[in-house]
């Protein structure tokens, strides 16, 4: 194998290979294209707790239709809930994404080569923006992660969303849903005009709502899967 090629190992890195400690608790990724090599995002993985991850916020807003009353609008009919649009917010909790991995170390080839024929084909990572003699750039795969083909999936097949730009940490958010009921609040009149902006009684649900990650937490996508970057080449 060539110098610098960075290759998994079961155990400690063998003869001739350095660990690579940049890489210590974090996915590789096929660097993005023009982003180099060894960059990283998020915050390692401490090897012995699953990762989770935080939604601050959660925002939204319910809006209340008007209800009127054939009243005197002013003092004595209290209780009665204004109409309009009021903000909703909260909190979520931490959770895990169940997010399957393993862990083996990342060793780099620090020896000079043995001469031993690499077969074609084979895919591994460089520590250099340019790939050997007789090896080329995959860049097919460059900004993702790489998952091992499920049984009848396509080689090269894409999923998700965009690849990761130079030194890109994804957000994400999800939608919320809900429904706040209101009570009804009986006063001693007759339904119609004169005394309006009441809310009226029913089910209402929460509209625009979303979870809004907070620049004092991690990103959640880089506190589900933080990684370290580095060229992905195959043997020609």
């Amino acid at each position: 194998m060539p110098f610098f090629t960075e290759a998994y190992f079961a155990g400690a890195c063998p003869e001739g290979w350095t660990s690579v400690d940049g890489a210590k608790g974090r996915f590789v990724v096929p660097a993005p294209l023009g982003a180099g090599v060894g960059g990283f995002a998020g915050d390692a993985l401490d090897g012995k707790n699953a990762p989770k991850h935080l939604h601050e916020r959660i925002s939204g807003k319910v809006s209340l239709p008007s209800k009127n009353f054939v009243l005197i609008g002013g003092c004595c009919n209290g209780n009665l809930g204004d109409s309009g649009e009021y903000p909703v917010s909260g909190a979520s909790e931490a959770a895990s994404g169940d997010l399957p991995y393993a862990q083996y170390g990342l060793c780099i080839k620090t020896s000079n080569p043995d001469g031993s024929t690499v077969p074609s084909g084979v895919m591994t990572f460089m520590a250099q923006t340019l790939c050997p003699a007789t090896w080329e750039a995959e860049n097919s795969v460059a900004g993702r992660y790489i998952v091992a083909l499920p049984d009848n999936g396509t080689p090269y097949y894409q999923f998700g969303g965009k690849p990761l730009e130079p030194s890109e940490v994804r957000n994400h958010v999800h939608g919320v849903q809900g429904k706040i009921a209101f009570s009804g609040h009986d006063i001693a009149g007759a339904s119609g005009c004169c005394a309006s902006g009441y809310a009226s009684k029913g089910d209402f649900s929460i509209v625009d709502g979303k979870t809004v990650p907070v620049a004092t937490q991690p990103s959640d996508s880089a506190v589900q899967a933080p990684y370290y970057t580095a060229l992905m080449c195959k043997k020609q």
